[in-house]
């Protein structure tokens, strides 16, 4: 399974959360993956686009791939204490 999505949101939580039902399909072992790149960035990751897309081809082989879209939770968490920040000063 790959998870895909900007900084922040979760993937890593979730693909906690997914990895024990993962371990009990289809082959012996899993893999769970999460990028904060989409496919089409990997290759400035790894410095050679052939690498990226070889890599790519083996990972997504039999594989769910989610995108996850959404703001950050620590940042849209610091926004908000901020702006209380401010209201507290103008009181």
């Amino acid at each position: 399974m790959l998870l895909l999505g900007p900084p922040g949101i979760g993937k890593t939580h979730l693909a906690i959360g997914l990895a024990i039902k993962a371990a009990s399909r289809y082959e012996q072992a899993s893999i769970m993956v999460t990028s904060n790149l989409p496919f089409g960035r990997w290759g400035e990751t790894f410095a050679d686009d052939i690498v990226a897309a070889a890599m790519i081809d083996r990972l997504v082989h039999h594989a769910e791939a989610l995108t996850l879209t959404g703001d950050s939770y620590r940042t849209r968490h610091r926004r908000e204490l901020l702006t209380r920040e401010t209201r507290t000063k103008r009181s």
